[in-house]
Parts: C-alpha cells; sequence; structure tokens
C-alpha cells in the first residue's frame, strides 16, 4: 500500500460526508467574496455612481452575508470534525488490527516499544497535521480560486501580477522545502527507537537498579535524544529560509498592487471603489498565501507519516492456511489424542534445527511430561502445537486432522497455557480470571476462583474480586498470580492443557498447592506439562526427554531415572541450582498480596 491510497483509504468511507463537506467549503468562499463586491457598490455610490437610496439595501445584504457566512461555517467545521476523526478512528483500528493479527514469529523479529510508537504517536502526528488540511485547506483553496477569478473581472493585469508572486513563491517553497519530508520520515524513525529504548528502560527497572546502571540507560537515551536534536536542528534550519518566502512575496504583490492601481485610477480605467474591493480581495488572498508554508509543512509531515504507516501495514506475515476450516466434529467437547509425526523446525536465519525429527503420540486425557536443559526445544514444541509457528517438515495431527487444516482461532479455544512468567492486566482480579471466558458469569468467576484455591486470599482482601492487582499483577506474590493463572484456566475449560514451568518460582506450601491445584485441573484432559522437578514430573504418567530438539527417550520417571544418565543428570543439577537459590533467598514465597 502506497501512502496516497492510504490517505485515500483514511478519508474515503463517508463520501456523502465528503460532499457536503466541499458544499460547505463552497458556500463559505462565496460569503467570503461576496463582502469585497459589496464593498465596491457601497464605495462606489457613495462617490456618485450610483443612487444613495440604495446603501441601504447593500448594507443590508452585507449584515446578511455576515450571518450566513457564520452559520455556514458552523456547519462546515462540524462535519470537517466528523470526516477528519472518523478517519483516524478507522486509521488507528485498521493498525491495531493489522498488529494483533499477526503471528508470534512477528513479535520475535520487533521491538514493542517501536510497535506502539507506530500506533500511537505516528497516528498523533498524523492527526495534529491532518486537522490543519482538512480544517482550512479546501476553504483556502476554493476562496483562492475565487478571489483570482473576480480579480481578474476587475482587471485581468493586476491579476497576473498577484497570480505571478504567487507561482514565484511556490516554485521557491517546493524547492527550499525538498529536504522535509525526508527529515520528517527519519524524526518519526528516531522516535520510534527512542520510543523502544525508554520502554525496554522502564520494563527492566529492577535490574537497572540492581545492578546500578541508571547513568548507563541515561546515557544510552541522550544519545537517541541527540539525534533526536540533530534532526530537529536541521529541519530548523530548512524552515529558516522557507517561512519569510511568502511574507516577502505578500507584502512585494501589496505595494505593486497599489502603486499599479493608483495608476489605473487616474487613468480612470478603474474606480476607486473597483481598487477598494480589489484590496480586500488581496487581504482575504494574503490569509492563505502567508499560510502556504504552514499548509506545505503539514503537507509534508502528513506525506512522511503516511509513508511509515503505509509500509508498516504492508508487512505482514500470514500462517498458510488449507482448505477445511472447520473443527472436526467431536473435538470440541472430547479430548483428542495429538501425533507429532516427524516434526522438524528451523527458525529463519538458523542453520541448526530447533526442533529435529520429533515424533510422539500422546493418547487423549494423557498427562506427558516434557524435559530437557535449557535450548533443549521443550518450549519450541509447544509453541508449534499452539500453532505459533508451522514445522519446516513433518506434520501434527489431531484427533485425524493436520492441524494446519483446523481454524487457528477454534484451535487456540480447545487448548489452555500456563506459563513460569503469569501475566496478568492492569485489571481486577475478576477481570483477569474472566480473560479466560469473556461471556462468564460473575458466579461462574467465583466458583472458578475457589476452585483454584483463591479463597484465602479474597477474604484478606477489602474488596475480594474487585481488587486491581497492578501492573502485570505486582500487588501479588508469585503463589497469588499462579493461583489466577489456575482460575482462568479453571474458567476457559480446555481440553488440551500446556504447563509450562508453572511452579518455577514457588516453593513449600505454595508449591503443594499448586501442584495439587494442576492435578484438579489435568484430570480429563490431555497434558502438557514441562517441568524439571521431580514432585512435578511424578504427576504425569510419560516422561518424554529432549536434547538438542530431538525426543532421546520416553517412559515413566522411575525408569528414565535409572536408565538415563543425562535424566538423572539434569535432576542432580536442577536439585543442586535449588539448593542454592534457597540459601542465598531466591526463591518467592507464596503470601499475601505485596
Amino acid at each position: 500500500m502506497t501512502a496516497a491510497r492510504l490517505f485515500l483509504w483514511i478519508f474515503s468511507a463517508r463520501r456523502a460526508l465528503l460532499g457536503a463537506l466541499l458544499s460547505l467549503a463552497v458556500g463559505v468562499a462565496a460569503c467570503e467574496l461576496a463582502i469585497p463586491w459589496l464593498l465596491q457598490e457601497a464605495v462606489d455610490v457613495a462617490l456618485g455612481h450610483g443612487a444613495p437610496s440604495s446603501l441601504n439595501r447593500i448594507g443590508g445584504m452585507m449584515i446578511a452575508v455576515i450571518c450566513g457566512l457564520y452559520v455556514v461555517h458552523c456547519l462546515l467545521l462540524r462535519v470537517e470534525a466528523r470526516v477528519l476523526y472518523e478517519g483516524i478512528f478507522r486509521l488507528r483500528q485498521r493498525l491495531y488490527t493489522h498488529l494483533l493479527s499477526q503471528p508470534l514469529a512477528f513479535f520475535s523479529r520487533k521491538r514493542t516499544g517501536e510497535l506502539v510508537h507506530r500506533v500511537v504517536s505516528d497516528t498523533s502526528v498524523f492527526e495534529d497535521n491532518a486537522v490543519y488540511l482538512f480544517s482550512d485547506l479546501p476553504f483556502e483553496l476554493l476562496t483562492g480560486a475565487g478571489v483570482v477569478t473576480l480579480m481578474a473581472l476587475t482587471d485581468v493585469r493586476l491579476a497576473v501580477i498577484v497570480v505571478f508572486f504567487l507561482m514565484v513563491a511556490s516554485l521557491v517553497s517546493a524547492y527550499v522545502g525538498r529536504p522535509l519530508p525526508t527529515l520528517r520520515k527519519s524524526l518519526q524513525t528516531v522516535g520510534a527507537a527512542f520510543t523502544a529504548r525508554l520502554q525496554e528502560a522502564l520494563s527492566g527497572i529492577r535490574t537497572v537498579k540492581s545492578f546500578g546502571r541508571e547513568r548507563h540507560e541515561i546515557a544510552r537515551l541522550d544519545e537517541e535524544n541527540r539525534r533526536f536534536l540533530d534532526l530537529d536542528l536541521k529541519e530548523g534550519r530548512v524552515e529558516a529560509f522557507l517561512l519569510p518566502v511568502f511574507d516577502l512575496m505578500e507584502l512585494l504583490g501589496v505595494v505593486l498592487v497599489v502603486w499599479y492601481g493608483a495608476h489605473l485610477m487616474i487613468e480612470n480605467r478603474i474606480t476607486a471603489g473597483g481598487l477598494v474591493a480589489f484590496l480586500a480581495y488581496m487581504e482575504i488572498l494574503a490569509g492563505p498565501v502567508s499560510r502556504a508554508d504552514s499548509y506545505y509543512r503539514h503537507f509534508q509531515h502528513c506525506r512522511a507519516v503516511s509513508e511509515r504507516l503505509a509500509s508498516f501495514l504492508s508487512e505482514s506475515e500470514v500462517l498458510p492456511a488449507r482448505p477445511a476450516p472447520m473443527l472436526p466434529a467431536g473435538a470440541a467437547t472430547e479430548p483428542s489424542s495429538i501425533i507429532f509425526d516427524q516434526v522438524s523446525l528451523t527458525y529463519p536465519g538458523s542453520e541448526r534445527p530447533a526442533i529435529d525429527r520429533v515424533s510422539l503420540a500422546i493418547r487423549p486425557g494423557e498427562m506427558v511430561a516434557i524435559v530437557g536443559r535449557n535450548g533443549a526445544g521443550k518450549s519450541t514444541l509447544m509453541d508449534l502445537l499452539l500453532r505459533f509457528y508451522d514445522p519446516t517438515s513433518g506434520r501434527i495431527v489431531i484427533g485425524g486432522s493436520d492441524l494446519r487444516t483446523w481454524d487457528v482461532d477454534q484451535w487456540r479455544e480447545t487448548v489452555g497455557i500456563m506459563t513460569q512468567e503469569v501475566f496478568l492486566f492492569h485489571a481486577t482480579i475478576e477481570e483477569n480470571i474472566a480473560y479466560g471466558r469473556l461471556a462468564a458469569s460473575a458466579a461462574e468467576i467465583e466458583a472458578c476462583s475457589l476452585e483454584a484455591g483463591l479463597g484465602g486470599l479474597l477474604k484478606r482482601l477489602p474488596t475480594g474480586l474487585q481488587t486491581v492487582v497492578g501492573d502485570r499483577g505486582n500487588r501479588l506474590s508469585g503463589g497469588e498470580r499462579q493461583r489466577i493463572a489456575l482460575a482462568r484456566l479453571f474458567l476457559k475449560n480446555p481440553k488440551v492443557l500446556i504447563l509450562d514451568e508453572p511452579t518455577t518460582h514457588l516453593d513449600g506450601e505454595a508449591l503443594r498447592d499448586v501442584a495439587q491445584t494442576m492435578v484438579r485441573l489435568s484430570a480429563g484432559r490431555t497434558t502438557f506439562l514441562i517441568a524439571h522437578r521431580p514432585e512435578i514430573i511424578c504427576l504425569a504418567s510419560r516422561v518424554v526427554l529432549l536434547d538438542n530438539g530431538r525426543v532421546v527417550a520416553e517412559g515413566t520417571h522411575e525408569a528414565l531415572f535409572a536408565s538415563e544418565p543425562l535424566y538423572a543428570s539434569l535432576l542432580a543439577s536442577w536439585a543442586r541450582d535449588r539448593t542454592r537459590r534457597k540459601r542465598e533467598g531466591g526463591e518467592v514465597a507464596g503470601a499475601g498480596v505485596a
């Protein structure tokens, strides 16, 4: 999509309103242009070129035109506002819809701050500049065309002088302002990088402060800020040449018109009223002419931002779809068998596969533990199951159908996931639980919260389920966040569960409580359990050992511990790490609101 097509798309949805906008702009311009003509008539009558009795009629017409101008101008501004802000609404909606529709691979290549900058800051810049183009420019273009026409009817030579100066001023401004679009585009790019850098520093503020790296982060932000300064100064130098051009041309034009018009009056080729009208038209034209450089800058701002937004909207990644978008029969009500058939995945730009010819068969309702060292491919295998990515080769079969033939949204409705880093929104406990099923009733949410073991917490909190959890749930302990995540899964009632290291940050009573809740949650559901603690692994009926993206062994926990040195070594290593963290006080307890 080009910038021009994007601009047309934004404002072309309400064509009837655009027609009304143009009609009202014509009406306002006509009222504006009628005033100098009436002035000409009044001056000529006063100087003896007409019946004195007509002065009252002319005065009444002036008052009527001024009242009409007020009414039509009010209507014009209302229509302008609707056209502009509905267009901005459509643009913003298209941006965040496009963003949230991208697959996970898209976000792994982009910085969150830059994406937020596109949707929020770029749209705001576009709106701030488009409002000037829509609020005044159509009217002033029509007014300018009308003024030049009436000037030509009054005296062609005077009109030629004015048009000549306008053309010269436009050409000079276009030449001087050539660097502005590039500078504006660069400013938006730097702004996106600055936003990303600042968001990164704020998101990791705990790490920044614990390492005492505030000065380092400030220096990195200073570097981006200095790029802002350099570009702003370059833009300022261009505008310093551009802004005085129209002022100079306006003054020269007025001087020449008065000088030449006075000669025409002496030669009786124009009346005094005609010269007054001409000067009034010059005064009307002076406004648009003096603001032409401003409109040009606003246009260049819009053009630069439109190019960036059009480029952003052209970036699209879509998971390939095959026919048969319907959910296989019975899949929505019964747990299905899941088969990984020689599945491999190699990330773009990587030479080594993250998943290498994995073959697994999971029975309906079975709980399988996926175990392996960091980077073995455990979470990647689950990403494939969630269809965040498609396999490079091989296939995943769900209930007898290739996963790629399922509708992605329908499939993800049947799957529930809980990770070690639970994400909670800055909202109430009730709203965070309801994220599992948005249409759930208050009674269902409360029942699921109790099922997940949140009863004690809710009793301690004065507002219970209506308690706001803070940014990312920072007012709650690790164990409490995990229980909310479990309540969310109880409410969703999925047929396939993915529990990805759900107890990593827990110990003691919090660990036991969450483990018991996990057992209740997984009953009757096909469950994948990524874990490293023996007490959690033992919950599964089968253990699959991954290494370097391959299945190296599978069996019960006891069998693998006795027969697989790698498995025994991993458990021993994790036990040592756990003991060390406990000595250092690194484990997170499951107690109360922070």
